[in-house]
């Protein structure tokens, strides 16, 4: 055999090569998971460095660097954590707006836990469709294996400055808020027993309670089509 047919040889064998090295690469890519992906479909949650989480409705400085976040419009924030089974979730609206949240996880798509965050916690299950006159009522108080930061302020100063002043009731609320800028829970993860939580939060306030911010956008609160998957692990 001449020199150039063993040289032809050698570099369709190395062409080979290359080219089965790149199939297996594609292949590990699409077997490997991101660690992040498109928050509005699905979002791989993150471990913790292992930072305490004061559930105080304040963002300390570093104590959720470490979280997956989603940055929407009106300056609020979501972070998303897991750590030694537990889940953490902040909203972050970085300013005293008094938001009420409304957080929905379903760990299967026959049941979801409606948590809500106002000047009490509280808690209910709803199904799928379900009739709102067929909805539970809600039961105040209940945080079973979950816990977050109510909304706080001085109502004494605020009846002071109604009845004094002539202050409006909810310009009062705020400034007699007391100093907050999130709502932040926790979550044991052995409540859902699941390693994917479709999820879906909105947030309410101002003086008539409208609607404030909603994640994933145009989502039903008792339909989980388009809600986001928190996967965990």
């Amino acid at each position: 055999m001449s020199k150039s047919s063993d040289f032809k040889s050698i570099s369709i064998l190395f062409v080979n090569l290359l080219l089965l090295a790149f199939l297996i690469g594609c292949i590990k890519k699409v077997e490997e998971p991101p660690t992040t992906t498109d928050p509005s479909g699905m979002i791989i949650v993150p471990e913790s460095n292992g930072r305490d989480i004061l559930l105080d409705g304040i963002i300390s400085d570093g104590e959720w660097d470490d979280a997956y976040k989603v940055p929407l419009e009106n300056n609020i924030n979501l972070f998303f954590k897991e750590n030694d089974g537990f889940l953490y979730v902040a909203v972050n609206y970085n300013n005293n707006l008094g938001m009420g949240i409304n957080l929905y996880l379903s760990p299967e798509d026959t049941i979801i836990y409606q948590f809500h965050i106002s000047a009490q916690l509280g808690e209910r299950i709803l199904f799928p469709e379900m009739p709102d006159s067929l909805e539970p009522e809600w039961v105040f108080g209940q945080t079973s294996d979950w816990y977050a930061n109510e909304i706080r302020w001085d109502t004494r100063k605020q009846r002071k400055l109604m009845d004094s002043l002539g202050m409006p009731q909810y310009e009062a609320f705020l400034e007699t808020m007391f100093p907050g800028d999130a709502v932040e829970f926790q979550f044991k993860l052995s409540k859902f027993n699941s390693d994917s939580l479709k999820m879906k939060i909105d947030g309410f306030g101002g003086p008539e309670y409208s609607k404030l911010m909603e994640f994933p956008e145009k989502t039903e609160r008792k339909n989980l089509e388009n809600w986001t998957i928190l996967v965990v692990r």
